[in-house]
This record gives structure tokens, C-alpha cells and sequence, in this order.
């Protein structure tokens, strides 16, 4: 197990602890979405710059206290990175169904304010990998998903702020979403590339609160 993997498995576990400890969260579940402005980090990552999509899912949040909660969240993202080869535009498109586990510091700034940083591990099931490229008129497109791992580890780390509107809650977040595992097979068996995700997320999200 790499120390990437440690850090996952233990925040996971003390996240789960932390949960346990409580009793009666009041729940919010809901949809969230936005642009996913995504890259390549590592030393294979080469020339790797910046594509952005649009990527969401659903949440479910659970508050233990004034101040402290935990969120549970499915996304689907597009991450990936683009490529300029003198005159060649390449597009490495990958898709991941991603699970992050955040523990969340809220501060009430009012009755409808909430104020709220969080961070925590995050699981990225590898759903499809293509590479694209385009010249002129012209654009090829192959399936590379074999050459990816089935499963990204990382950590995300972000802020954001609620609006309690009547019977629903309005949110906006950002957060960095950082790769801790390779994203890479080598040719050589048991190996990876020292390629790994990086992206910044803006999310928008409308909850729904759940009586007790």
C-alpha cells in the first residue's frame, strides 16, 4: 500500500469514527454541479494543460452539530487534460464516478448564512478513457481505457457557503481535487506512471433538508 493509499484509508477511518461518536444528524440530500477545470500533475505529465467540463451528482450531508458535519457525495467528472503538439490539438478525456467523504467545519453567519470548510478522501472508479486528436478537418479518436488504473485515491480540500431559502438550501463550493495515486499503467507490469489528477471544482448545489 503507497502512502497516498495510507492517507485515504485513514482519514476514511477517522471520518467514520468521528460520525459514529454522534447520534441524530439532521440530513440534507440534494444535486450539485458545475465546471470541472481538470489537468495533469507528475513527472510523465509532459506539456499537460488545462480542459474544463461540466461535472455533478448528489450529496447527502449529515449535521452533528452546530459546527460540524459530514458529507457524502457522488459526482461524475471529466477530467483529463488537453495537449498543443505544434499545430496538433490532443484532448485526454477521463471519466470518473468519484466518491468523496469530506468533513465539514460549518460557521453560521446568520439564521440563512453558513459559512463552511471541509476536506477529506476521495474514491475515483476510472468509468472510460479516450484520446483525441485534431488536425485541420481531420479528428481521430482512440479508447485508451486499458492504459488507466480502475481506481483514483486523492484528497479534496475546499470552502464554501449555504443559503437557507425557505424549505431548500442553496450552496456554492470550491475545491482543489488532488490525486494521490497514479492514474497511469506502465508497459511494465505492476508498474504506473508518474501521472496524476489535479482539478479545481466550482460547485452549485440545492439541498432539501430532512425532518428528524
Amino acid at each position: 500500500m503507497t502512502s497516498g493509499e495510507r492517507v485515504c484509508v485513514l482519514a476514511a477511518v477517522a471520518l467514520a469514527a468521528a460520525a459514529g461518536a454522534h447520534a441524530g444528524p439532521v440530513w440534507t440530500v440534494g444535486l450539485k454541479g458545475g465546471p470541472c477545470m481538470a489537468t495533469l500533475g507528475g513527472d510523465d505529465a509532459g506539456d499537460a494543460s488545462t480542459r474544463t467540463s461540466f461535472g455533478g451528482g448528489l450529496f447527502a450531508q449529515g449535521e452533528f452539530s452546530e459546527n460540524v458535519a459530514l458529507r457524502f457525495e457522488g459526482l461524475f467528472l471529466h477530467k483529463g487534460a488537453d495537449f498543443d503538439t505544434g499545430g496538433q490539438d490532443e484532448e485526454l478525456s477521463l471519466d470518473y464516478f468519484e466518491l468523496p467523504v469530506l468533513f465539514v467545519y460549518q460557521y453560521p453567519v446568520s439564521l440563512e448564512t453558513t459559512l463552511s470548510a471541509f476536506a477529506g478522501p476521495t474514491i475515483a472508479v476510472n468509468m472510460g478513457a479516450e484520446y483525441e486528436s485534431r488536425f485541420g478537418n481531420s479528428t481521430v479518436t482512440d479508447d485508451v481505457d486499458d492504459e488507466f488504473s480502475d481506481l483514483d485515491l486523492g484528497l479534496a480540500i475546499g470552502a464554501g457557503a449555504s443559503f437557507a431559502v425557505r424549505t431548500v438550501v442553496i450552496g456554492f463550493d470550491a475545491r482543489f481535487d488532488l490525486g494521490l495515486t497514479g492514474v497511469g499503467e506502465d508497459d511494465v507490469p505492476g508498474a504506473q506512471l508518474e501521472v496524476k489528477n489535479r482539478a479545481w471544482l466550482i460547485l452549485a448545489s440545492l439541498g432539501f433538508p430532512l425532518s428528524r
